[in-house]
């Protein structure tokens, strides 16, 4: 692939195929070479960044009786099924299946865990994370039949539900389910958009000319393919008065899927990130060993990342879903009573060492961590008929 290139291109090979320089002055792919979440763990202490189900149970149990409370709300069907899109090493999709272990008189047994994972690496973690080692399996679990399209299967060893893994949202069974994206919306690539005398234009990525072994950003010339396709499927996009966007066609694309699926078959969609209301232009960036790093500079080698704008979602798909938020996840968190839920788990602590973690945990997803992430749930656009009557906890008083 010769340069130069749109941002989102650079941007998918950095993270899933590692992008380099060569002497003839373009800008390559090297084949044999996998990007940043194809071949390493990244998370955590001993990564580039932690997450919030990393630091503490508390964010995942929540998250999980969130997700029951609203089922129950919406008369969801006897079977409960959950999909997490991009599920990192699995922590997350592990604390809700043990609050629903939990709560099995109210969800009951069919219950059913499906993660959309396009990493190897990663989804090897996650099931050693999630499920029960594949030599314990019973011999009549062995023999069930996986799902079409399913890749990677296995069963939980909380409650033995099965969990199945896939590519992509579109092979994953289209059922009531409760959908949840936390961390995984800031990933996708995004176009960067500059409004210049001329019109809006595109940013790109292109080598230095005065170094071949170093990448610089550009301004397309002319309106490029990609700024077409947007302008002409979003023209809402457009009706700004900011100067810059950034702007994930992956992600606006799985959003009419996931919205789609809603209107379909019912179910909630709840995404959780780093965020804004519209009120951010440039966020691009990139973390290595949790500081910020150059995104330009050894790409491969560390996270890319881009805020998610909040107000795209709200202005493009509440014609087809009802969009409740965002609100930070320090309110959202709150509403959902984790100060009690801190307290219980602290007069059940042992030690001094399990309270101080706790309290520690409590503080970074709250307070340091609380402000700077937000979330948006969606739902069925039926509902806005009945919104007097329902108020969704976490987006509510």
């Amino acid at each position: 692939m010769s340069g130069p290139i749109p941002v989102a291109d650079y941007m998918r090979l950095a993270l899933a195929q590692t992008p380099q320089v060569s002497d003839q002055n373009k800008t390559e792919i090297n084949t044999n070479e996998q990007g940043y979440y194809m071949k390493q763990d990244v998370f955590g202490q001993g990564g580039d960044f932690i997450t919030s189900p990393e630091i503490t149970q508390m964010f995942g149990e929540l998250l999980g009786a969130w997700g029951i409370q609203c089922w129950k709300q919406l008369r969801g069907p006897s079977k409960f099924n959950v999909v997490e899109l991009g599920p990192g090493r699995g922590t997350l999709s592990r604390d809700m299946l043990k609050v629903f272990s939990k709560f099995q008189n109210v969800v009951g047994n069919d219950i059913s865990l499906n993660l959309v994972e396009i990493s190897p690496f990663l989804s090897q973690k996650q099931h050693e994370v999630i499920c029960i080692p594949s030599e314990k399996l019973e011999q009549d679990q062995k023999n069930l039949s996986p799902p079409s399209n399913s890749y990677q299967q296995g069963f939980s060893k909380d409650n033995g539900c099965p969990v199945s893994w896939y590519k992509d949202i579109r092979d994953v069974p289209k059922e009531f389910s409760l959908y949840v994206a936390h961390e995984f919306f800031d990933a996708l690539p995004v176009h960067k958009l500059q409004k210049v005398d001329e019109g809006w234009r595109e940013v790109l990525v292109d080598i230095k000319p005065d170094n071949e072994k170093e990448f610089r950003f550009v301004i397309s010339r002319h309106e490029t393919p990609m700024l077409n396709v947007l302008r002409t499927r979003y023209p809402k996009l457009f009706e700004t008065s900011r100067n810059h966007l950034e702007i994930s066609l992956d992600a606006l694309l799985i959003l009419e899927e996931l919205t789609t699926r809603l209107e379909e078959c019912g179910g909630i969609a709840v995404i959780i990130d780093y965020g804004h209301d519209g009120t951010k232009e440039d966020t691009f960036r990139a973390f290595r060993k949790h500081q910020l790093h150059d995104p330009l500079t050894d790409p491969g080698s560390a996270d890319i990342t881009a805020d998610v704008d909040f107000s795209i979602i709200k202005e493009i798909f509440s014609d087809k879903a009802l969009v409740c938020g965002p609100v930070s996840q320090q309110t959202f968190l709150r509403r959902l009573g984790i100060d009690l839920r801190l307290d219980n788990l602290l007069k059940a602590a042992k030690t001094e060492v399990e309270q101080d973690q706790l309290r520690s945990g409590y503080k970074m997803i709250v307070n340091d961590m609380g402000t700077r992430f937000h979330c948006i749930s969606l739902f069925p656009k039926v509902l806005e008929k009945y919104l007097g009557r329902l108020k969704f906890a976490g987006f509510h008083e």
